[in-house]
């Protein structure tokens, strides 16, 4: 084991040129032509990721806005619904309450009233023979006034 750490491994040559230059030289690496120096890049993909992150907040408050309306759309959907659905049995019950049957039954229960038996149209003529008025006689006794079927 002794041997082994009295070897030279070709260390020394290395560790003396260490000792006269302090650093080993390096030559610089060649610029290539029209390559730009990264010291600005970095704003720009700052600004970059601002204006993608600020797209993206204006996106999701416009869908929000949007899902906001479509609520109240469809609540105002249904509202008509509910109303047409109203409309239309309110309009049945008007339609059953002023039926001519329900009123006649209305006027002789409650009301006391009777029907009327039956109506008779006079149709009154002009002056025929020279009368200066005209008969109410529906018999036409007078040849003046007919009674109308």
């Amino acid at each position: 084991m002794a041997r082994l750490a009295e070897q030279d491994w070709g260390f020394t040559d290395i560790t003396r040129k260490f000792e006269r230059h302090g650093k080993p030289s390096r030559r610089p690496a060649p610029r290539v032509r029209n390559q730009r120096a990264p010291s600005g890049g970095t704003a720009h993909v700052g600004l970059w990721l601002s204006f993608v992150a600020l797209t993206l907040v204006g996106l999701v408050a416009v869908n929000v806005g949007l899902l906001q309306k479509n609520l109240e759309y469809n609540g105002l959907i249904q509202e008509k619904s509910d109303l047409s659905a109203e409309n239309a049995k309110l309009s049945s019950e008007v339609a059953a309450l002023s039926s001519p049957e329900r009123v006649e039954q209305i006027a002789t229960k409650s009301l006391g009233m009777v029907p009327a038996e039956k109506v008779s149209y006079v149709y009154i003529s002009p002056a025929e023979t020279g009368q200066s008025y005209a008969s109410l006689d529906p018999l036409g006794a007078g040849g003046a006034g007919r009674a109308a079927p």
